[in-house]
């Protein structure tokens, strides 16, 4: 699906176009020049092809086709790659380490407050504990039965929640790489994501339900629950579109979700009841809300969304401050948003392979980081904000 935005519409539909119809030609251009060569001697066909293979990995490059890009790469004579291989090359992978360990896409990440431990999610089931620092395997978590699309860390790093497609919340031990239990409170669809309290003694989660006799019937929701019972706290119906994202407020007493039917709502848990409404549901064509996240100081929420744009809103009054349109950001969809653990910085990941480093006051874009072969589902800041983790379909973190 090509999404869009707003009344930049035509233009975004011909971007997109455009990138694909640039991505079309590197292609031809390459299959064209094989064929030339193939008439050519054997030397000169070597050299032939091996610039044809260049000048179309830097044109993918450009297209931030990275998958691609490497591929070619690596089938160029290994005897003729000189330094403008090992310039693409570089270009193509930016990452100062990969962690490989999953079998399927990686969806859900998180990071302990304390930087040690990065838990991974991912599409064959397991969490994967990390060593943030050296990537090497501290345990694989078992027992969902669906993709594990969302993980968060307590403020100790004593426990795990994970959320998962079989429509389960699990809660796990750290020090005994085991189990707590497992809470599947009114879930009839999978989870989309789950968050601590900041006390620990909560979790919120969202996500949907269908309901037969309602028009239409399909009922988003966001739901507090005890731990580690899983007594219902709280519940929040959305809108008619499934819940995707959800964040406590730093004292604990709100929270904020997001949805596909293009809502963004504070929520106050005392009184059950909306303290404001972001609504862009009526921009004439269907996008989705996929993340968000709120600031540290909790002035600030960011969004990302399947229009391939970032918003960043104020919290208190749920007001819009910036937009960031794809001609200054993402071509894709925006799947990750995250702040920096002091708030003056977030990162945005998606479907176009990339993660990109924002100035939070400003909106000012500082770094673009490139080396997925996929879409990128989930990005985390290290706790001293000087390092980026991503998730991606191509079943790495980076």
């Amino acid at each position: 699906m090509t999404s869009s935005i707003g009344s930049n519409w035509p233009m975004t539909r011909l971007g997109n176009s455009f990138f694909y119809n640039m991505r079309k030609l590197a292609c031809s251009i390459l299959l064209l020049l094989s064929l030339v060569c193939k008439s050519q001697p054997n030397q000169e066909r070597a050299k032939i092809l091996y610039i044809t293979q260049i000048k179309a990995t830097e044109a993918l490059l450009r297209l931030n086709e990275v998958g691609e890009a490497k591929a070619i790469l690596k089938e160029t004579d290994p005897g003729r790659r000189g330094l403008e291989w090992q310039i693409l090359n570089a270009m193509s992978d930016r990452s100062i380490q990969t962690f490989k360990g999953h079998r399927n896409a990686v969806a859900g990440l998180a990071i302990s407050a304390d930087g040690n431990w990065l838990a991974s999610g991912s599409a064959d089931s397991t969490i994967i504990i990390w060593n943030a620092f050296n990537g090497d395997k501290i345990a694989t978590l078992t027992g969902h039965k669906g993709q594990v699309t969302s993980l968060d860390f307590n403020a100790s790093g004593s426990q795990l929640l994970s959320g998962s497609t079989d429509r389960t919340i699990k809660l796990w031990d750290l020090k005994e790489k085991k189990e707590i239990g497992t809470i599947k409170k009114d879930f009839f669809r999978g989870i989309y994501q789950c968050k601590f309290s900041p006390d620990g003694k909560k979790a919120g989660i969202v996500s949907w339900e269908f309901i037969r006799n309602q028009s239409p019937p399909v009922q988003g929701f966001a739901v507090v629950l005890s731990l580690p019972e899983g007594n219902v706290v709280q519940r929040f119906n959305t809108d008619n579109h499934p819940a995707s994202a959800v964040d406590f407020s730093g004292d604990g007493n709100k929270i904020y979700t997001a949805t596909w039917g293009f809502h963004v709502k504070k929520h106050d848990l005392a009184s059950g009841k909306d303290e404001w409404d972001y609504d862009v549901s009526d921009v004439g064509y269907y996008t989705a809300f996929q993340s968000c996240d709120l600031s540290p100081d909790g002035g600030k929420i960011v969004t990302g969304g399947k229009d391939n744009q970032v918003r960043m809103l104020d919290a208190a009054t749920g007001k819009l401050l910036y937009l960031l349109e794809p001609h200054k950001g993402h071509v894709k969809w925006v799947n990750a948003v995250r702040f920096s653990g002091d708030g003056k910085l977030f990162a945005s990941a998606s479907d176009d392979q990339l993660v990109k480093v924002w100035e939070t006051e400003t909106g000012k874009l500082l770094y673009t980081f490139k080396g997925h072969t996929s879409n990128i589902n989930g990005v985390a800041f290290s706790s001293d904000n000087k390092t980026i983790f991503s998730a991606s379909a191509d079943a790495t973190i980076k």
